[in-house]
């Protein structure tokens, strides 16, 4: 059997459509693969942005309730500032009245003998 010069050229055709098929494959191959990590690395963004999100109202409700404590704090300050001062005033009104009460008495006694 002789082989035919047309029937080599064929067997030449085969090899290089074979060689460029998966040379082609491979490029593909190459291209989905990058294309997957693309699409996972925007996926992990989405999911950091979403956690970013819900870090940042975390951290807002932090601040609000921290806020809040102090304005309670400093209401709490000022109230009991204020029951200081309210028996200050007290003392002083039972110190004064007991002093009054005394010296009415005094008079009372010198204005009688």
């Amino acid at each position: 059997m002789s082989t035919d010069p047309e029937y080599r050229n064929l067997g030449e055709l085969l090899t290089l459509m074979r060689d460029e098929m998966r040379t082609g494959f491979a490029e593909l191959k190459t291209g989905l693969a990058a294309r997957v990590s693309v699409d996972v690395y925007a996926a992990e963004q989405r999911l950091t942005e979403q956690r970013l999100g819900e870090l940042a109202t975390d951290v807002a409700d932090l601040r609000a309730e921290t806020e809040r404590a102090e304005q309670r704090r400093e209401t709490d300050r000022r109230t009991a500032e204020e029951r200081r001062a309210a028996d200050r005033r007290m003392v002083w009104a039972a110190i004064l009245g007991a002093g009054l009460s005394l010296a009415v008495a005094v008079l009372s006694a010198a204005l009688l003998t």
